[in-house]
């Protein structure tokens, strides 16, 4: 794939660089196909700029639920999320919308999000 070359080349290095600061062994991560590693499905590059270290120890671990909730929520609000106004729907719509590109999984997030809800109330 010649066009995406350039992409991988700087997401390889992305890469090499979060385990270079994290001190983390570039073989012990696992990822898809795409590149994509984590609960949270980040590239290298969007888990530079947005993994959060939740539990404090200094290490953002893409893999310990705490880093990753801390991570996902640190990507949602810098990208417009309403974290004042969680009632704005265009903007919650527009966040999610900025991770993956796609209507369909837009509304998929969100109606997960409200059975959650809906199950989380319940019980």
């Amino acid at each position: 794939m010649p066009r995406r070359a350039k992409w991988s080349k700087k997401e390889l290095i992305e890469f090499l660089i979060y385990c270079y600061n994290d001190n983390i062994p570039p073989h012990s991560i696992k990822g898809s196909y795409a590149g994509a590693f984590g609960y949270g499905q980040f590239i290298p590059s969007s888990f530079n700029t947005y993994a959060a270290d939740g539990d404090g120890d200094g290490i953002r671990k893409p893999y310990e639920w705490s880093d990753v909730f801390a991570s996902v929520g640190n990507y949602l609000a810098k990208n417009g999320y309403p974290v004042n106004n969680p009632s704005d729907q265009e903007k919650v719509y527009q966040s999610v919308f900025a991770y993956n590109h796609s209507d369909n999984y837009v509304k998929a997030v969100l109606e997960l999000r409200d059975e959650l809800k809906k199950n989380i109330l319940i019980n």
